[in-house]
Order: structure tokens, then C-alpha cells, then sequence
């Protein structure tokens, strides 16, 4: 009796994570997206169609499915990936958010400074 509790405490502890995981990227595209319909809700893409748009490899592609850190939906054999959210889980992925990375570049061009560059 002692080992199967340990036992659903351990699996608890891997599927957990990766069920909250889910729910949140799941939250967010529709927080994002509300009620509207988007373009990319309904396109689905291969695992190496996913390769060709993010410029991820395919066995890096396979890792991240595996181990739960890519919304994937896995049909038999075969992985598909919603676009819409492999481009909020892309986005998640910037160190900082679009919207800032563009009103630091507005701000430098505004400057007038001049980029530095490296040699």
C-alpha cells in the first residue's frame, strides 16, 4: 500500500506540471483571442511544417513534445501542432515582450544614435 502511494505521488509530481502548463497556454490563446475567430486557430501543422516555421530542429521539436514544454495534439503516431499556439508559446519564449522590444527600437530611432558595430 506504501509503495502505490508513493507511487501516485511521484506520477503527480510529472503530470502536474504539465497538465498546468497546458491549461495556461490553452488560457492564455483564448484571453488573447477572446471570442474572435483567428486565421491560425484552425491550421494545423506537422511536426516538420513546425520545424520549417520556427526553425527548431525536429528531434528538438520531438523532445520538447515528449517532455510536455510544446502544446502539441498527438493523434496515433502522428503530432499536430495548432499555429496559434505555437505563436503564443514562441512569444512566451521572448526575454522580453514585443511590445517592449518595439518601444526600444522606437526610442533609438527617435535618438538619432547611430548602432555600433562589432568587428
Amino acid at each position: 500500500m506504501e509503495k502505490e502511494e508513493t507511487m501516485k505521488a511521484y506520477f503527480a509530481s510529472i503530470i502536474t506540471p504539465i497538465v498546468q502548463q497546458s491549461v495556461e497556454t490553452a488560457f492564455r490563446a483564448f484571453s488573447q483571442h477572446g471570442n474572435q475567430k483567428n486565421e491560425n486557430c484552425d491550421v494545423f501543422l506537422t511536426i516538420q511544417q513546425v520545424s520549417e516555421f520556427t526553425h527548431i530542429p525536429v528531434n528538438t521539436l520531438y523532445s520538447y513534445s515528449s517532455k510536455g514544454l510544446i502544446p502539441v495534439i498527438k493523434t496515433g503516431k502522428t503530432l499536430l501542432f495548432r499555429k496559434d499556439l505555437i505563436i503564443i508559446w514562441l512569444n512566451e519564449k521572448l526575454k522580453k515582450p514585443i511590445s517592449e522590444r518595439i518601444n526600444e527600437g522606437n526610442k533609438f530611432l527617435a535618438s538619432g544614435k547611430k548602432l555600433q558595430t562589432v568587428n
